[in-house]
């Protein structure tokens, strides 16, 4: 079982004080995981152990689920300790590097705590007579937990969390000297009495172009097989490589080539995660991914048809398959072949962003015989606008 704080292992050499008979020293016994604490004070030796918070083997799960009624993601937690673990689970803290809406605990015997404004704990706060912290409340060797919870519009990305067991508390059989807690500070910081585990949490969006944030995908990919989230490296290389070309198509500005194999690369996500994906990279692939698509195409029309209708009218029906920031649309029509657009409708109001398919409908009642083109103009609330691939309409004489 690795620790953090073998790392600090540093302090194994006895120090002097101004006094000369008060030495204190501070050893790790690899053998126990415990640290021997040896000093002297007016000439009497003592020994004591510090049991260190990081005797435990812990396993960190993340799911995650997209409300789209709230635009918001779900970040749940399920903590496991293997058997191999001495100690019980007593705290959980994870980098959140966007803000966290809605934190929620498995009961009433966890606590829950702004570290900082990036760093959120989950604390157990039972204690037993002894005023140690009880072992029936925490998570045993060999046990799960799940409940630890919350929400945010940031997507899935790979940060750190810190785990902690439940030590034994020092007790000192002798005053020991100052110089003690010199040598002890360095292993009762943050982090180092805490293991280290990766998992995801909330990143605010991207403010980046759309060809680097695809790379940042793709990162996610490699160190999401490094980390064994993603169970084979053909499974991993197909993603990297669906991806890279991904990037050719928005460097070459074929955003709809961009999106479709991005389609692909949902539904293979979809498959995958039953056998190939853990939580994690499922997360990760999927709604970073799905991200990624509104940026490059905010709003997608997904059929575009028309129909004649009672005589020479022309009747217009389109659906959409997501709108992001969609401010609304315009319906413009030209002879057929000419090119020459011009708008025949004032705007018809979006739904502003939503994740569920949308029908709209145009009467175009002001159509004489012939062949027309007729295209969407879509506007955004940015007033950025895109076209619709135009259909053609003939009217009978």
């Amino acid at each position: 079982m690795k620790s953090l704080v073998l790392a600090v292992l540093l302090i194994c050499s006895s120090r002097t004080t101004s006094q000369a008979q008060d030495t204190a020293s501070v050893t790790f016994i690899p053998t126990t995981g415990n640290y021997l604490l040896q000093y002297t004070v007016d000439g009497i030796q003592y020994g004591d152990t510090l049991e260190p918070s990081t005797k435990i083997d812990p396993v960190v799960t993340c799911l995650v689920a997209f409300d789209t009624t709230t635009s918001l993601y779900k970040y749940s937690y399920v903590l496991s300790l293997l058997p191999s673990s001495q100690q019980h689970l007593l705290s959980f803290a994870t980098v959140h590097p966007a803000t966290i809406l809605s934190p929620e605990k498995p009961n009433n015997t966890w606590m829950m705590l702004a570290l900082n404004q990036q760093l959120w704990e989950w604390s157990n706060s039972l204690v037993n007579t002894s005023g140690l912290h009880s072992d029936t409340t925490n998570i045993a060797p060999g046990h799960s937990l799940g409940g630890f919870s919350f929400k945010s519009a940031g997507l899935p990305a790979i940060v750190n969390s810190y785990l902690a067991g439940n030590a034994v508390g020092l007790a000192f059989t002798g005053e020991p000297p100052s110089l003690m807690e010199e040598l002890l500070a360095p292993l009762r910081v943050f982090p180092n009495d805490h293991i280290l585990r990766k998992t995801i949490c909330p990143t605010p969006p991207p403010t980046i172009t759309t060809t680097a944030f695809t790379d940042t995908i793709s990162s996610y990919t490699t160190q999401a097989r490094a980390l064994n989230w993603i169970l084979d490296q053909s499974t991993a290389n197909k993603y990297t490589g669906l991806l890279g070309r991904v990037h050719s198509d928005l460097n070459q500005q074929n955003k709809n080539m961009a999106v479709l194999r991005l389609d692909t690369a949902v539904a293979q996500v979809q498959q995958d995660s039953v056998v190939h994906l853990m939580s994690e990279a499922y997360a990760l692939l999927r709604f970073n991914v799905e991200y990624l698509q509104r940026m490059i195409i905010p709003t997608r029309i997904g059929s575009f048809t028309g129909t004649l209708w009672k005589g020479n009218t022309v009747r217009l029906n389109w659906t959409t398959v997501i709108e992001t920031n969609n401010n609304g649309f315009e319906v413009q029509k030209a002879p057929h072949s000419s090119g020459q657009y011009q708008s025949i409708s004032s705007l018809i109001p979006g739904h502003g962003t939503t994740y569920t398919p949308q029908n709209y409908t145009y009467l175009d009642q002001s159509t004489t015989p012939g062949a027309w083109d007729y295209r969407l103009k879509q506007i955004n609330s940015d007033l950025t606008v895109q076209y619709s691939a135009p259909i053609t309409m003939t009217v009978p004489e």
